[in-house]
């Protein structure tokens, strides 16, 4: 009858636990190498579905020059740039490898994210960026 209690009450406390990490799963990396230095992201990966985020300061009236080269074997990669009051500054949705430099003027001074966001993709993305 010991044994008994105490293997319901560890089988208890593993499925609580295993719910508990289920909920927090709102991301999936599968394969996913990535380097992350300061204005530098690399990554490639089989799958990747979820969101990644950074984020930098600027003054009101520079630009940001982001650089990216995406390659999209499947699904749908986004990348943004949310201004400080989280309003949607610059966008791009990306269904298919591409390269390309953008210029993001900053309108106010505060603390920007830069927004990756995967959609059951494969594939890799280099990303540089730039303040002026």
């Amino acid at each position: 009858m010991k044994y008994t209690k105490k293997a319901l009450f560890v089988t208890l406390i593993l499925l609580v636990a295993g719910l508990v990490i289920g909920c927090k799963a709102d991301s999936v990396e599968v394969g996913m190498v990535e380097t992350h230095l300061g204005d530098e992201w690399h990554a490639n990966y089989t799958t990747f579905s979820g969101t990644k985020t950074d984020t930098f300061r600027a003054d009101a009236g520079q630009t940001l020059v982001v650089e990216y080269d995406v390659v999209v074997e499947e699904g749908m990669l986004d990348i943004q740039v949310e201004n400080p009051d989280g309003e949607v500054d610059w966008t791009v949705s990306l269904e298919d490898d591409d390269v390309d430099t953008v210029q993001v003027p900053l309108e106010q001074e505060g603390r920007y994210t830069l927004r990756i966001r995967g959609e059951s993709t494969g594939g890799g993305w280099d990303l540089t960026w730039e303040i002026q």
